[in-house]
């Protein structure tokens, strides 16, 4: 499964390529424009992604590309300076 951008300067708005396996294991891709394409990011980083077709509209479900903890931080800066090279 992927979902890509495609990058053509001849179209007002960006085209979107999605390959994906249906339920048969049988590969599709669709080409669609950005404005049918909606991103839903999945709060379970390890669950796969798939799509959900509705109509012109696509819904891609991924992970997300990171995930960051939300621990909390305690500290006390000490100085502000700006870093230069």
């Amino acid at each position: 499964v992927y979902y890509e951008i495609l990058n053509d300067g001849d179209s007002e708005t960006p085209n979107v390529e999605i390959k994906y396996k249906d339920k048969k294991d049988k590969s599709h891709i669709e080409k669609a424009d950005l404005d049918h394409v909606y991103e839903h990011i999945l709060d379970d980083g390890n669950k796969k992604p798939y799509i959900v077709k509705d109509g012109k509209k696509i819904h891609v479900y991924r992970p997300p590309y990171m995930i960051y903890g939300d621990d909390d931080v305690e500290g006390k800066a000490i100085s502000k300076d700006e870093v230069t090279k």
